[in-house]
């Protein structure tokens, strides 16, 4: 799963990266290039799996955090979000005379309107752009004709939401309709989860921005800086905790994600997918050639595995197979069949 760090300039973009990665990338720089960290997703049920075997390998599902740098044009960065699955907008509440702001005054509502404002108009120039190539489409026979008239039909419908508010949330769709505008990446149907970057001052009145957490970036990126060891001791004496299994929990939770399992002589492994991924797109996550040769899924919930105690035995018991409409659940053991 994708995660992009944004947010308006000088918001402390990089910051926020760096505390929840653990990474040390330069602030403030001009670089153009995506900086990208995996992060590990504590999996108590991948650690029980692995108990069964201790096979060399134990990896754990990771979101992938993604940081578009300030020097990155806005088209590019744009095109950048579109492929992430969620967002992660960084709101400015702390001050510093040396980072520039653009208003008078510190205004986490109005930087998240912004921002907002830029995803939909991008948003409204796709769309429009598309509906008028369809409308010229749809005016001659083509094989593609029902589907062009059906793509039609739905991007029509959500123009006037992007033209009137920018928010696509309420709009609902039909799984047919949903896979014919999977590809443009919609901005307004993506979830955003809001971040405030506070200043080390704040931290006995922190500032609050409806439910969004609060971090405090620069002390804490400080703080990632020292050792392990030593990194407890300094978040007891400022009285706050880290953040990233908060943030990934709210995630998790935003993109309705589920874990599902796979199992080796070489390793055990957790895998993270929305949910709604069928058997044979779980498979494309593990790899292409599975999804493309797939036959059938052999599923062990792990609860009938904890049940029994034995991975052998509750696939002997309570494996079944799957086939391509089947629908990962959370907690899934997963052996894919397929054909090479």
């Amino acid at each position: 799963m994708k995660l992009g760090i944004a947010g308006l300039p000088q918001s402390g973009k990089t910051t926020i990266f760096n505390v929840i990665t653990g990474r040390h990338e330069q602030t403030g720089s001009f670089a153009t290039k995506i900086s990208v960290a995996a992060l590990p997703v504590p999996a108590p049920r991948l650690d029980r799996i692995w108990e069964e075997y201790k096979p060399p390998k134990k990896v754990y599902p990771s979101l992938l955090v993604h940081d578009l740098p300030p020097g990155m044009k806005e088209t590019q960065a744009l095109a950048a979000f579109r492929e992430m699955d969620i967002l992660l907008v960084i709101l400015r509440a702390f001050e510093n005379e040396s980072v520039p702001y653009s208003r008078p005054a510190l205004d986490p509502a109005a930087d998240a309107a912004e921002f907002f404002t830029r995803l939909a108009l991008s948003d409204m120039q796709l769309v429009e752009k598309r509906i008028e190539r369809l409308e010229k489409l749809i005016k001659r026979p083509s094989p593609e004709h029902d589907r062009q008239v059906k793509e039609h039909e739905v991007l029509c419908k959500m123009l006037p939401l992007i033209e009137e508010n920018g928010a696509l949330d309420n709009f609902v769709m039909t799984p047919e309709e949903e896979k014919l505008v999977r590809n443009y990446g919609l901005l307004s149907l993506k979830p955003v989860m809001y971040i405030l970057n506070a200043g080390e001052e704040q931290v006995c009145s922190p500032p609050a921005f409806g439910d969004a957490p609060v971090v405090f970036g620069e002390l804490e990126m400080e703080i990632c800086a020292i050792s392990e060891d030593e990194q407890q001791v300094f978040l007891n004496e400022y009285g706050i905790c880290r953040m990233s299994p908060e943030i990934m929990s709210r995630c998790y939770k935003a993109l309705d994600a589920v874990t599902f399992f796979t199992t080796g002589d070489d390793e055990v492994r957790g895998w993270t997918v929305r949910a709604g991924t069928t058997a044979p797109e779980a498979a494309g996550q593990i790899h292409t050639d599975m999804q493309k040769g797939f036959i059938k899924a052999e599923i062990v919930s792990y609860q009938k595995f904890l049940e029994i105690g034995s991975y052998r035995e509750a696939r002997a018991s309570a494996g079944r197979l799957e086939g391509k409409d089947y629908i990962i659940q959370d907690g899934d053991i997963v052996d894919i069949r397929f054909n090479t």
